[in-house]
Parts: C-alpha cells; structure tokens; sequence
C-alpha cells in the first residue's frame, strides 16, 4: 500500500539539492572535477530516490526493490567522491581508465550482490517490516559483504578528502573550500555510523540521505557558489603547471623530485621519467650545479645553444642547515644574452673603430696618446725612461702622385706591418695621420731608443714594395728620438720627438736624430 509521511520529506530535500548541484555544473565542461561531480551527485540522487521509494511503500517486495536501486548509489558514491577529490585537485578532466576500473571493482561486486541477495544474504542478512505510528519501515541486519563495504568505502572517502584537503589548504584563499570538504563527508559518515550502532533509536529508517542533503548544501555553498568549479583551487601548483618557465624541484644530491611540463621540455626529458634523473645530467656546465644545489643563483647553457637564468631557492634544510629540497626555476634567456653578445661585439667593434687606424690596424692617435699618458705617470712613480720614436715616411706625397692612392695605402700597411713586427710585446705602435708613425718605448733609454730607431729606418729602408707595374718602390723614413726619465707631459714629450724630426728631415732625410 502507498504510504505518504514526513519521512520522505530528507529523500525529497536530498533530491532536490541535488538536482541543483547537476543544474550549476552544466556549463563547466572543461573545467577539471566537473565531470566527477556529477557522478557523484547522480549516485546521491539514485540513493535518494531508492530512499523515496521506500518510505512510499507499505510492502516488503516494493521496500526490497527500492534498496535495490538505492545500492546503485550506494556501492558507486565513494568512487565518485574519490574521483572528484583527485581530478578537482590534481586538475585532470578524468582519472586514467584503467584506475577508475580498478577502484570500481568492489562497487560492481556489492551490485551484484544486492541484486542477487535472496540467494545468499551477504550484502542484508535479515530484512523484517516495523510499524511505528502510521508509517511502516523496514529494518535490517547487514551481511558480511556490506560491512566489508563499508569500510573500503570509507577508507577511500578518507583518503580522498585527505588529498583534497590537503591540496586546497596550500592556499589561504580556500579556506571556505576546505570546511565544506572536510565536513561533507563528516556529516555522512558520522549519521551513517549512527545508523548502523547498535545505539541507532531509529533502525527502521535510514537517515544517512539526510546527511546528504546536509553535504550537498555544504558543497553548494562552500564550492558552487562561490564559483569555485571556475577557480583554480591549488593556485600555486596550477600557475606552475601552466608556468613557461622551467620549475624543478631537486634534492641535495641533484636528483629531480619534482618538475613542470615546461621544465621537463627545456631539459628534453618525459614527465615519468623525471624521479630517475639527475639535473647535473643536463645542465653541462657542472661547475654551476653545486652552487644551484647551495640556493646561488647562475646562468646555464644546454647542447641546443639556449641560455637560461637559473633562480635557486631552497624549500627546506637538514638541522646543520644543509639544503635538503631545492626549486629550480629556469627562465629562457636566449634572446636578451645573445642580443648582450652582439652588443659586446659592436662595442668592442666600436671601441676598435675608436681607438685602432682602419687603414693600418695600429693605433690610432686618440689610443697612442692615451697610452702616452699612462706610460708619463709610470714614469713619474718608477723612474724608468720612456723613449718615444716619431718618424715619416721620406717623399710619401710623391708616391701618392706618381703611383695612385692605392699603392699609397699598400706602403702605409706595409710599412705599419713591419713596425708591428719589429716592436716589443710592451711597446705601442701607432700611426699618428697621414704618413707619419710612433713608435712608444717604455723603459727605453735614449741610448737604447737610437738603436732602435736606427735598425727600425733600416729594415725600412730595405723593404720594396709593388708599384703595379712589375716594379718595387724604396720607402725611407725619418727618425726623431726623445726620452724622459722623471717629469714630463705629453705635450713635452710629443714637441720634443717631433724637433728631433723636424732636424732629421732638413738634415736631407733617412735619417735618427735627437732633440738639440
């Protein structure tokens, strides 16, 4: 016979938060833990609808059928609820297959069981009608199976919720999350557990589905609501996830505890193959690796030819204070550092250009007096001469004239070469402008310098350049010499050699002097 009292009214309420909880989600394909959401809430609502059924019926048969189709909910909700716990968290749109068949195995069984249970009364081992007031219930002694159901249930609802606590507590931002996570399944398990003791005042009627209700409004404010399908929950692990930035995470001997996807390309590795590796396996600069592994911070290159800033920070350290966890956190720099390089190269081509004559590759007269200056004031702390030789090349205009600026050009570089090969590694050769040349000589006397010039205007003086015409040009060049030993200045210096040169040419050329 129909029956219609107040305890349908919990099945009726549970059914109802539920098929808001579907209505909420029907938007959120894409968004990781929807799916399992849903799951569970159609396993909620088959217990509660069975729960429905049961209160309507006054017979036995009709009472039997409807637990039938509660245990439908019943044997799958804790699957459903450990795969919402750890596609949510984990932000995975589903568990692999072959895990969910693996978790789905004892659901199936217990189904089957119920289904079967007349034959053999493992899942009810007893089942009798009990009036009380105008509603008739129906009272039950639980078999074997269902009680080992029921702790696999609750030990994967456990660790479940363990995970998913302890993913959303990473963050203070979901506190609210975390509450009503924690206390869903707190308040089902703890109305279940009431009804199965002995204690239980009310053993003809299950009130575990009003639990239900309890939980799936909790989740519905603690999660729906506030939009939390739509959140990330573990920020920090999703913006790492998603980060194009390499992060890894290493222990004190290097090996790779932890990586992102983007880690994982930039170091060319797979993602199940990380926990294996070591990172001084792949980033070659090994001289870096034991101060990333100390939290300094450095620039690494790979075999591809990429550079990357490596920002290393220790997350936790023994009680000597040694690193024991490290974050590695690569971010590509391949552009800014070779854009550096290029711009090192035009400043050093730059510097080039400023300071050596294009002409010759000596330098030029900025860089000589530069040196000049410095080689003064070493003077001036060490007492040790400085011998300069200025000397021209004898007729160069003539050359110009008669054989063409290139041929010009070919005696300048000709004779720039031999000076540069006859100077000492200390010495400074320079071209001052035009066809005139220096020659700087620290800790050169001038005794020494004279010397010098001379065998410098000889080899000169034998060297023949091409005219172009199958016949060789004679270069000579004139010399003058001048030395300081304690005090002077460039100027002092420059005037001097230059008289000495100027005697050299009207004394008829090709010739060393000195200043009068």
């Amino acid at each position: 016979m129909f029956q219609l009292t107040f305890w349908s009214v919990p099945a009726l309420v549970a059914l109802a938060l539920t098929g808001h909880t579907l209505y909420r989600s029907r938007h959120r394909d894409e968004t990781p833990g929807t799916a399992s959401l849903r799951w569970l809430a159609w396993c909620v609502a088959f217990w509660a609808t069975g729960d429905l059924l049961a209160t309507l019926s006054e017979s036995l048969t009709f009472k039997m059928l409807a637990m039938k189709v509660q245990t439908v909910g019943v044997a799958f909700l804790p699957v459903a609820w450990f795969t919402f716990a750890m596609t949510y968290a984990r932000r995975m749109k589903q568990l692999p297959r072959w895990t969910i068949v693996q978790l789905a195995i004892v659901p199936i069984v217990t189904l089957g069981l119920a289904l079967t249970n007349e034959l053999h009364g493992l899942v009810w081992a007893g089942l009798r009608l009990q009036q009380v007031g105008n509603f008739v219930g129906l009272a039950l002694t639980y078999g074997p199976w269902f009680q080992f159901h029921v702790l696999y249930a609750y030990a994967l609802i456990l660790i479940a919720t363990v995970i998913l606590v302890w993913e959303l507590s990473r963050s203070g931002a979901y506190r609210r999350a975390v509450v009503a996570v924690i206390a869903a399944p707190l308040v089902v398990g703890t109305i279940h557990l009431v009804h199965l003791s002995p204690y239980n005042p009310t053993p003809w009627f299950d009130p575990t589905v009003l639990g239900f209700a309890c939980a799936a409004l909790l989740l519905n404010n603690g999660v729906i609501r506030v939009g939390m399908l739509d959140a990330v929950p573990t920020m920090r692990n999703r913006v790492v996830e998603l980060l194009s930035d390499g992060v890894a995470i290493v222990d004190r001997r290097g090996r790779i505890i932890d990586i992102n996807p983007a880690g994982a390309a930039i170091l060319g590795l797979a993602l199940d193959e990380t926990l294996t590796r070591s990172i001084a396996d792949h980033l070659r600069q090994s001289p870096l690796v034991p101060s990333l592994l100390r939290g300094q911070s450095g620039r690494i290159s790979l075999e591809n030819g990429s550079f990357y800033d490596v920002k290393s920070t220790v997350l936790a350290a023994d009680p000597a204070g040694e690193p024991t966890e490290i974050a590695l956190v690569l971010r590509d720099v391949t552009q800014q550092h070779r854009a550096a390089e290029e711009l090192e190269v035009a400043k050093a081509k730059f510097e080039k250009q400023a300071h050596i004559d294009d002409l010759t590759a000596l330098a030029n007269r900025r860089m000589f007096i530069s040196r000049l200056e410095e080689e003064i004031r070493r003077v001036e702390r060490s007492g040790l001469p400085l011998s300069l030789l200025l000397f021209d090349l004898d007729h160069f205009k003539r050359i110009n004239d008669t054989h063409g600026h290139d041929v010009g050009d070919r005696v300048l570089s000709v004779i720039a070469s031999v000076t540069r090969d006859f100077k000492r590694g200390a010495d400074v050769a320079a071209r001052l402008g035009g066809e005139e040349f220096a020659l700087l000589l620290p800790d050169t006397d001038a005794g020494g310098a004279v010397k010098v010039a001379q065998r410098l205007r000889a080899t000169i003086e034998e060297t023949r350049i091409s005219d172009n015409r199958g016949g060789a040009i004679q270069i000579t060049a004139s010399f003058g010499v001048a030395t300081i030993t304690r005090h002077g200045t460039v100027d002092q210096v420059l005037n001097s050699a230059d008289r000495a040169l100027y005697r050299a040419k009207n004394a008829g050329r090709n010739r060393v002097c000195t200043p009068e």
